[in-house]
């Protein structure tokens, strides 16, 4: 399992809780593009 900072874990639960839509699924890859992996 990777250890991530906690600060990446509340910015991606604040990004998942502020789109009704989004899935967790989504919410990752919108990490990850923001990380340049695409």
């Amino acid at each position: 399992m990777k250890n991530y900072p906690p600060q990446f874990k509340a910015d991606a639960v604040g990004l998942y809780e502020s789109r009704p839509e989004a899935t967790i699924r989504s919410v990752a890859a919108d990490l990850q593009q923001g990380f340049g992996k695409a």
